[in-house]
């Protein structure tokens, strides 16, 4: 045998596998197959639930991104408001001063009026004790007034009737001497007068005619 002939046989025979070798080498081969179609499998239906898991994710941040759009108008509608409430704060305390302020004035203006009217009050107390002072004065003086006007009257009268009396007696007598001379008519004449005056000065002054 030449030298090719002997290495062609010992190739042959490393080549060579035998029938029980082979079936463990298919056996294994299809092992093989059938765990990688197992971890396809198992790849598939993780890549299936991941992709869930991602729209459900995915779904959870867009409404968590409409419900933190919603916080953010609230936000600037609160930032807002705290601003208008803030502004109507200064104004309302501005207000309040300014009615304090009003407030003390008007306290004052109210206490220097009492003042006032107190001081009237007392002043036209004073002038009412005065009045009533003088209503009584006067008053007595009305009732002195009556009792002596009763008097002057009573006098009057008598003075009166005491002066007719004496008239009336001087007339007769004048008649009566009328038939004598005329010189007893020109003393009749001078007596009437002088009664006439007589009555007058009884008259102006009725408590020296008696």
């Amino acid at each position: 045998m030449s030298a090719l002939d002997r290495q062609g046989g010992e190739s042959y025979q490393m080549n060579y596998v035998s029938r029980e070798e082979y079936e463990k080498m298919v056996d294994k081969v299809k092992q093989c197959e059938a765990e990688k179609l197992k971890v396809m499998t198992d790849q598939g239906n993780l890549m299936k639930e991941f992709n869930k898991r991602m729209q459900v994710h995915l779904e959870e941040i867009r409404l968590l991104k409409d419900v933190n759009q919603k916080l953010q108008a609230d936000l600037q509608e609160l930032r807002d408001l705290t601003c208008y409430l803030d502004d109507d704060r200064q104004k309302c305390r501005k207000l309040a001063r300014e009615w304090q302020r009003f407030g003390r004035y008007t306290a004052s203006v109210m206490r220097n009026e009492v003042a006032n009217y107190q001081e009237k009050l007392k002043l036209l107390e004073e002038k009412q004790s005065e009045l009533s002072k003088d209503n009584v004065e006067l008053k007595e003086l009305c009732l002195y007034l009556d009792r002596k006007r009763e008097s002057v009257a009573l006098e009057n009268r008598t003075v009166c009737s005491r002066c007719s009396q004496r008239v009336s007696s001087k007339q007769s007598l004048y008649s009566a001497e009328q038939s004598s001379t005329g010189i007893s008519l020109i003393c009749g004449f001078q007596i009437l007068w002088m009664h006439l005056t007589s009555c007058a000065v009884s008259f102006s002054c009725p408590g020296d005619c008696r």
